[in-house]
């Protein structure tokens, strides 16, 4: 009875949610990749936001200060070894790393990445969802290849609970 309890108590504060994607048009392909190393997903949608205080301008999240449960993903093609990482723009920092993987530059697989932890924030602060690539892929896919079936495609997703 007491977890149940807990729960309930919490469910207020786990609605909180701030829920960015990046999209491109129904067919369209995520984009290429102009360099190896870090880039900016390119969120272009907020889904959701319920976090008094938080918002998003561009590819940028600024969030207040408290504390956060974090989800990302996305997907890449041909890009080699990838990563997700939450970067702290404010203070010019890697908060978050994702787990890695690996698509190699001539199969045709499209890795998923991944990126799960806990934030304190104790400042209002602005982030992005940067993703690493090993290789660079200008065939307009190192982002993601489009699926296709008429809806709007969705490359990169960022969760964010207030906790």
């Amino acid at each position: 009875m007491a977890l149940r309890i807990g729960l309930l108590a919490r469910a207020p504060k786990l609605l909180e949610l701030f829920h960015a994607i990046e999209t491109r048009a129904a067919g369209v392909a995520g984009g290429s990749i102009a360099a190896a190393g870090i880039n900016v997903r390119g969120l272009n949608s907020t889904v959701t936001n319920s976090i008094p205080g938080a918002s998003r301008t561009g590819a940028q999240v600024t969030l207040p200060a408290g504390t956060y449960e974090v989800e990302a993903r996305s997907v890449s093609f041909q890009t080699g070894r990838a990563r997700l990482q939450l970067f702290d723009v404010t203070n010019n920092t890697v908060k978050l790393l994702g787990m890695g993987s690996f698509g190699s530059p001539v199969d045709q697989i499209q890795p998923g990445q991944f990126l799960i932890g806990h934030l304190v924030v104790t400042t209002p602060a602005i982030f992005e969802l940067h993703q690493f690539f090993e290789i660079d892929e200008p065939s307009n896919f190192g982002l993601g290849v489009e699926v296709n079936d008429g809806d709007i495609e969705i490359y990169a997703e960022l969760l964010i609970w207030k906790v």
